[in-house]
């Protein structure tokens, strides 16, 4: 709840930002502006360690919200184009250890990240239909990130290995190298669920659909000799079973 007086404004930031300073997260998030920065892209490439930058922001709007909170920021109007940046380290750090190693941006809006795969989608505004909408491909990886892969969900693996299992079965493939080798060239999200997690289930999917295929063509062959027996033949040509 908001405080009338200023002084005790000021001593209740004070502590929310001592209690801040206390908290150790792995993912970091924050937002720059690159005139303050200009060779960004630089140092990230030297500090080495798994970052994803937003595109520019440069379309995104001031909300009534906003103006409630700051009467200077008017709803409607242009937000200075800025970036966001996604952090994320190996173990967890403070909110000092975060502004240290990101004190080139002179970014001071450093906030810790509850939820990455819902801050990587936030980066272009994938979930968010009512704000601007970024290009993906304005998303810039370091350290090895990988953004696309972040940003899927469960529901969006399910939904592709279900377009994988159906495409094995409509096209009739038998053979998962081949099938692999397709993705790589023609399917990117195919591709990378293959390399990062579902290879076995797909594999072990067309391993059974190959088998019921020869199960399948045994039984015909059964039932063509059965017919053959009680007066049945089949063309030599075509395999039809005729009387």
């Amino acid at each position: 709840m908001p405080y009338a007086d200023p002084e005790k404004r000021r001593e209740v930031k004070r502590k929310y930002e001592q209690e801040k300073r206390k908290q150790r997260r792995t993912n970091w998030m924050l937002v720059f502006y690159e005139d303050q920065c200009p060779e960004w892209r630089e140092e990230l490439d030297e500090l080495g360690m798994p970052t994803l930058v937003s595109p520019s922001h440069d379309a995104d709007e001031w909300t009534e919200r906003d103006e409630k909170k700051n009467p200077k920021h008017k709803a409607g109007t242009l937000k200075e184009p800025h970036r966001h940046l996604l952090a994320m380290y190996d173990n967890p750090v403070s909110y000092d250890q975060v502004v240290k190693d990101f004190a080139f941006l002179k970014s001071k809006n450093v906030k810790y990240v509850k939820s990455l795969p819902a801050m990587a989608r936030y980066l272009t505004h994938m979930d968010s239909p009512d704000k601007a909408q970024y290009d993906p491909e304005g998303v810039c990886e370091f350290g090895g990130a990988d953004w696309r892969d972040l940003c899927a969900t469960t529901s969006d693996k399910h939904l592709a290995l279900r377009e994988m299992r159906a495409f094995i079965r409509e096209n009739n493939v038998v053979d998962f190298y081949l099938f692999w080798d397709w993705c790589d060239e023609h399917n990117d999200e195919w591709s990378r669920l293959l390399d990062d997690s579902c290879c076995y289930a797909i594999e072990h999917y067309m391993r059974s659909f190959r088998a019921a295929q020869v199960v399948t063509q045994e039984d015909r062959e059964a039932l063509r000799a059965k017919r053959g027996d009680d007066g049945c033949h089949t063309d030599c040509q075509t395999g039809a079973i005729r009387e």
